[in-house]
């Protein structure tokens, strides 16, 4: 791990539980390797870095709520807003945001954001370029990086999308145990796989539902619904339109049984916009 903010959390958590530096050497960890990481001088590797976490008993939920708290932990604390602005659909406050953010790449998945909303503009070749360039990267996955990524995939080209969720499900295999985590791989996935349909690309869009279906929870009903609902978009784009119609408003229709309007209004927008209505 070469991020020099998990350094400083590291640091914060062993003053916080009262370890030395030296109290590690029992786990093969030196003082000055130690020292360096939290200094942000050298790298620690992964499995030295949980096993760390392991020493101190410091479960990764903790780490997370740490390096929240640090220099990106405002765009988490305006998460759940930007997540209901996107399902209630509401343009105003997203472009709100979008004026807040300082960072570049905050702007452009704003942009994405409002871009998934219109049938017209695009990302240019240089943003897409920033966005992938900066997803290629990571090394840490954080509530940051999902964010950024579930909320700009959809206005990315197709092998950038591929090969990104390739990248996601490849470099976050030690999180899936964690719900929360595990519900942030899903729906990136899921709404990778749309964009994916979207552009045609059938094959690996399925191969995506599919991955998506093997992490869902069974007690998940918001995602297994929503993953319903890919389904049937993903039968009417095979050949089959009546049938992934009812599929679709099947869905639709759960959830608005299960009290979520914001959600259904959501899906009815992708259906008007994605799917020809039979009258």
């Amino acid at each position: 791990m070469n991020n020099s903010t998990f350094g400083l959390v590291f640091k914060e958590l062993r003053k916080k539980r009262g370890f030395k530096l030296d109290s590690f050497e029992e786990i093969g960890l030196t003082r000055s390797t130690l020292s360096r990481f939290e200094r942000g001088v050298n790298s620690l590797g992964v499995d030295q870095f949980y096993e760390a976490l392991r020493f101190m008993d410091i479960p990764i939920a903790e780490v997370e709520q740490t390096y929240l708290a640090s220099g990106r932990g405002s765009f988490k604390a305006i998460y759940d807003e930007l997540y209901e602005a996107y399902y209630t659909m509401d343009v105003e406050k997203i472009k709100s945001f979008q004026k807040s953010f300082h960072e570049p790449l905050q702007k452009i998945a704003m942009k994405c954001l409002l871009l998934d909303f219109t049938a017209h503009g695009k990302l240019t070749e240089e943003e897409e370029e920033g966005l992938v360039d900066f997803f290629d990267a990571v090394e840490d996955w954080t509530v940051y990086e999902f964010s950024l990524l579930q909320f700009s995939i959809a206005q990315l080209h197709a092998r950038n999308i591929a090969n990104l969720l390739s990248q996601l499900h490849e470099d976050t295999a030690h999180f899936r145990h964690i719900r929360q985590y595990r519900r942030y791989i899903i729906q990136i996935t899921l709404k990778g796989a749309f964009a994916l349909m979207v552009q045609d690309k059938l094959k690996r869009a399925e191969k995506e539902l599919d991955t998506a279906l093997d992490f869902t929870d069974q007690d998940d009903l918001y995602l297994r619904n929503e993953l319903f609902f890919m389904q049937g978009y993903l039968t009417y784009k095979k050949g089959f339109p009546q049938k992934g119609h009812q599929e679709v408003k099947q869905a639709i229709q759960t959830f608005e049984n299960l009290g979520s309007t914001n959600a259904a209004n959501y899906f009815k927008m992708l259906e008007k916009r994605f799917m020809k209505i039979k009258k």
